[in-house]
């Protein structure tokens, strides 16, 4: 790695054999899926071939590292740990994630279940996205307080503005609509449009 990616783990999640036909017979290479994240919120994966198993790691880890991306995080205040399939676990490890809890439905293949690991983290609303998006405070209610309700998001002065003027507009107040999950999709955070 260069000097600023030292600080960087990668993580092996498939290595399997690939043969292609060619003019000159059936030729066989590597092919390696690895995940590279720095326990802080940033990660990213990549697939390498090569002759060798290390040099298809080497490529894949190459990759990982050119494309990171950056995931929100909340505070660490769940206690369920890390139940969820391994390659999910290796990701939220590398992310720094101590706490999630999902199920895989459908194929398991490691590529597909990779990238909808990153597709699904970068797609959660965070506390604040979410307050400004409905104009609403987001109250959560914590065993460590007594379950009293805990006001975590508030929504910004321009975006309670909007709100509040698109919800005099209408007649009723849907909550459905308001609380889609669907609706906080956004564009994926590169690393680099950070900086």
């Amino acid at each position: 790695f260069p000097e600023e990616l030292t600080n960087f783990m990668s993580i092996v999640v498939e290595m399997r054999r690939v043969s292609n036909m060619t003019a000159g017979g059936r030729k066989k290479t590597q092919r390696a899926m690895v995940v590279a994240g720095n326990y802080n919120g940033v990660a990213g994966f990549g697939v390498g071939r090569g002759q060798t198993p290390i040099s298809a790691i080497r490529e894949a880890r190459n990759r990982a590292v050119r494309y990171l991306y950056f995931i929100e995080r909340c505070d660490n205040h769940t206690s369920y740990g890390l139940r969820c399939h391994r390659a999910i676990k290796e990701i939220a490890m590398l992310l720094g994630i101590k706490d999630m809890r999902c199920k895989v439905q459908g194929p398991t293949t490691p590529l597909s279940l990779v990238r909808a690991t990153f597709q699904g983290l970068l797609s959660q609303e965070t506390h604040q996205q979410l307050a400004d998006r409905t104009g609403l405070n987001v109250v959560e209610f914590r065993t460590e307080c007594g379950m009293r309700p805990v006001i975590v998001a508030s929504p910004r002065e321009g975006a309670q503005n909007k709100i509040l003027k698109k919800r005099s507009d209408k007649a009723e107040y849907d909550l459905n609509e308001v609380f889609d999950p669907y609706r906080g999709l956004h564009r994926p955070k590169k690393v680099q449009d950070l900086f």
